[in-house]
């Protein structure tokens, strides 16, 4: 249990720069910001702004416009992508294409999908991409190893083990 002082001690590290904390303040703080959304806002917005470049779901208009009806920025989609999964520019991870193609399929899912009051749009899109691969998770290896996100057509296609990958024209 985190006390009051403790909190505190976190919010203080907040405002640090991580490369003046040490390793075990710097893990604390991190498994911390996971449970505290106000930690976590805390931090991102006192950290020195990274020079980023457009994410997959900002650069592709195929990928994002299933994801209008979220009401979320683009922009979000991406930070939270790189932040969960780290995949360069292109790949989409497997829940990320559930969510899409669910989405695609049914413009209403955004609707359905709840949203608590006072959830920011970074912790909406946290929640639902942690969602999704909770389910991924529990599928069949085969099932998730041979989906391939194709940029060009804004759709998931399914690789099966031995067929090639489309051939990309330049």
């Amino acid at each position: 249990m985190v006390t009051e002082a403790m909190h505190k001690s976190f919010l203080d590290f907040c405002s640090v720069p991580v490369e003046q904390l040490s390793e075990e303040e710097w893990a604390l703080l991190q498994v911390h910001m996971v449970y505290c959304p106000t930690c976590r806002e805390t931090f991102e917005s006192l950290q020195p702004k990274k020079e980023r470049k457009p994410g997959t779901v900002e650069t592709y208009a195929t990928v994002y416009e299933p994801l209008k009806p979220f009401g979320i920025p683009a922009q979000v989609w991406d930070e939270v992508l790189d932040e969960m999964f780290g995949l360069p520019l292109g790949q989409v991870p497997g829940p990320m294409q559930m969510i899409h193609n669910t989405a695609k399929a049914n413009a209403m899912v955004a609707e359905r999908l709840l949203r608590k009051e006072g959830m920011s749009d970074r912790e909406y899109v946290r929640y639902l991409l942690e969602d999704a691969n909770a389910f991924w998770q529990t599928l069949d290896p085969i099932d998730r190893d041979y989906w391939e996100f194709d940029l060009e057509r804004g759709i998931s296609v399914k690789r099966v083990p031995g067929d090639e990958p489309p051939r990309r024209h330049h």
